[in-house]
């Protein structure tokens, strides 16, 4: 929704201009007259550049398109025609999404979907690697930008929280006056834009923190939101038939964060695409996948 990226740039705006207004002009001999001050404010400005440049990239930054009338290799006629059927079925439909060596086809769309992609309600098409559509970026989060959508999180939670800490300082700063008897450093106006800061910003940076934290999580498994809840059924399933499930993306942790992040640390915490970013149609498992086979491995007790 258009709305909500409005709403949130006028957050990462207003929240900069409330610092100034509150915090750094009223004690511009400190904040522009030190040199810690300096250092401070320089980290501010290159926070917001960098959380709003993010929020730009993020939101401008589609999550890759799947060829019209793409086609999976290494199936015979007969297979793709089963996966036409069954795209209709929902059970049917669960399953093919956590096992990779059978087609998969889109009922929605009317053609075939490659592994890890997934039809999004609201784009109205299958997005590659699709982890979820994020009302607040008016965006689908997939394979072309969800490096890009972590990224903004970091950053986010970096500026927010350096407001979040400015403001309490600010507040600390008036309660010693008050205990020491000394003139008020705050004045009416500027304690109401603080308060109605901290009311704002502290959900908004537990919420980012939160989300972050997941994103990472799901990073270093080389796994999307839409694959963690196909894997929770997979492991289920498997679970009932005596069988451990494997999930074929999970290189081990340092693998799996340089497939997301990239090979390059320079350009981790930077809103640009993994420099080995594929083409969202074909993706290295860890093992072999054998084709007509469920995806599971030894047998466990359960």
């Amino acid at each position: 929704m258009r709305v909500l990226v409005g709403f949130v740039s006028c957050i990462i705006f207003l929240t900069f201009a409330s610092v100034w207004i509150t915090v750094l002009l009223p004690a511009a001999n400190y904040w522009l007259g030190t040199p810690l001050g300096l250092i401070q404010v320089m980290f501010m400005i290159f926070t917001f550049c960098m959380t709003s440049y993010s929020y730009y990239v993020i939101v401008t930054t589609g999550p890759g398109k799947i060829p019209l009338h793409w086609v999976p290799e290494g199936f015979t006629q007969e297979e793709l025609e089963e996966a036409r059927q069954l795209a209709s079925s929902q059970e049917a439909s669960r399953k093919r999404n956590a096992d990779f060596s059978c087609a998969r086809f889109c009922a929605k769309c009317d053609q075939f979907k490659p592994p890890r992609a997934h039809h999004c309600s609201e784009c109205d098409c299958c997005v590659p690697k699709m982890d979820h559509h994020c009302p607040w970026v008016n965006n689908c989060v997939g394979n072309a930008n969800h490096k890009v959508f972590v990224v903004f999180l970091f950053w986010a939670s970096f500026g927010i929280g350096y407001a979040i800490i400015v403001f309490i300082g600010k507040v600390i700063l008036l309660f010693i006056n008050i205990m020491n008897e000394e003139p008020i450093s705050m004045t009416p106006l500027q304690g109401v834009i603080i308060t109605i800061n901290l009311c704002i910003l502290v959900p908004f940076e537990l919420g980012i923190i939160s989300l972050a934290s997941w994103q990472i999580g799901l990073a270093l498994r080389n796994t999307t939101t839409v694959e963690f809840h196909a894997q929770r059924w997979a492991i289920r399933e498997a679970k009932r038939r005596k069988q451990r499930y494997r999930w074929p993306y999970d290189f081990g942790s340092t693998a799996n964060w340089k497939s997301f992040f990239g090979n390059s640390p320079l350009r981790w915490c930077i809103p640009v695409v993994p420099d080995n970013l594929g083409n969202g149609l074909v993706y290295p498992t860890a093992f072999e996948i054998v084709k007509g086979e469920y995806n599971t491995d030894d047998i466990i007790d359960v």
